[in-house]
């Protein structure tokens, strides 16, 4: 018999998941850099932080995942009042920080025309991108470049994904259907999911972390489906019937030491890979999942969304006023990690959450159910 599925007041939270997010905001943060600070790096911490592209599609899934533990249930596709009121907790959770680091860009080709020898801009600094990204459009296939703040064109995709989740969700539940074998129907729904995508995908000619521009929007949604229909299978997989969550922890340590070795594409390797690692901290209270549940990481994890949006303005600054050549120092790069956190810090107490709370017109303090996503007694985990 399949557990029944309600919305506790005050659910526990996986923590895990958060404390991994932390991780990958910040394998993404080295990535940005890897390429002009090889020197600070070394060969292998350099190789480690040259496949920090693939955090962003552990990012597409989790959200899928997530947002699925959430709204679920709650966000009919018939219902304009719940997609009104679904669309306005996510816009408020994404858009001020988007905003404001948009707005801070400004600054950028200003001291180029002023204080560069060259004064060129490039399409960098095009101004239609700039429009598009106001309204978070910038890559939904609109250009052959991603520009201004680089890192917020998977914000862009994100949001057609938010946008498309209650039709995602319907057609889960559609296939999901009740019973014992909801989660065997979800099982081959995924895997049909995942086939199709590497079909597509394999068509293109480049791994996951190509062509973005023309290809990004893609690589979201469909792993963001992944990521809700990963949910589904989670919510009925039958007490009884439990694989081992170890199982999937070693699957995933599996792929992720495959990626890097070439032994598949990653567009192959990523995806499963993304999903055993998210269902197996899910369902486990111990081992190395206590690892992802430490303080640290989770605090890390919670203002993980100031961390990838702000830090690669703090990249373009740190070159700017500390880089006087190809390859930067340790100090440098220590300046641009202690940079990013920092900026972390302020953004998500000063900007993030009081513009999240002010939108959501909840007075100073945003609500527990605003901030943790209510999910039976498995627990939740911040988004």
């Amino acid at each position: 018999m399949n557990r029944k599925h309600q919305h506790p007041v005050a659910p526990p939270r996986l923590q895990a998941l958060t404390g991994i997010r932390g991780v990958a905001a910040w394998w993404v943060v080295v990535y940005h850099v890897h390429g002009e600070m090889t020197v600070a790096f070394g060969p292998l911490a350099t190789e480690i932080a040259a496949w920090g592209f693939v955090a962003v599609d552990f990012f597409f899934q989790l959200s899928g995942f997530i947002i699925a533990l959430n709204y679920f249930d709650r966000v009919p596709p018939g219902s304009a009042k719940a997609w009104r009121t679904y669309l306005m907790a996510r816009f408020s959770r994404v858009y001020p920080m988007h905003a404001l680091i948009l707005l801070a860009y400004l600054a950028n080709p200003l001291v180029i025309l002023c204080c560069s020898s060259e004064k060129y801009l490039g399409a960098r600094y095009d101004i239609n991108y700039y429009v598009m990204s106001i309204f978070l459009v910038q890559n939904w296939g609109f250009t052959e470049f991603i520009a201004w703040n680089v890192p917020a064109w998977s914000v862009s995709t994100e949001a057609f994904a938010y946008i498309c989740f209650p039709l995602l969700a319907a057609a889960v539940r559609l296939v999901a259907g009740a019973g014992l074998l909801a989660a065997g129907r979800c099982a081959i729904f995924y895997l049909v999911i995942y086939l199709g995508f590497v079909a597509l995908w394999s068509g293109f000619g480049h791994g996951l972390g190509g062509e973005i521009a023309r290809h990004g929007l893609l690589r979201c949604v469909a792993q963001f489906f992944l990521g809700v229909v990963l949910y589904a299978i989670w919510r009925h997989a039958p007490t009884g019937m439990k694989v081992p969550s170890w199982l999937f922890g070693v699957l995933a340590l599996a792929g992720m030491a495959a990626t890097p070795l070439d032994l598949a594409p990653d567009y192959i390797l990523v995806p499963p890979t993304c999903s055993c690692l998210i269902y197996w901290l899910a369902t486990t209270r111990g081992g190395l999942a206590r690892v992802f549940e430490s303080p640290l990481l989770v605090r890390l994890g919670e203002i993980s969304y100031a961390t990838y949006i702000s830090h690669y303005l703090v990249r373009d600054w740190v070159k700017f006023l500390l880089m006087d050549g190809p390859q930067a120092s340790l100090g440098v790069f220590m300046a641009y990690l202690l940079g990013v956190a920092v900026a972390s810090v302020v953004l998500y107490h000063l900007v993030e959450e009081p513009a999240r709370a002010w939108l959501l017109g909840r007075g100073r303090g945003v609500p527990p159910s605003a901030r943790v996503l209510a999910v039976p007694s498995k627990g939740s985990a911040r988004l």
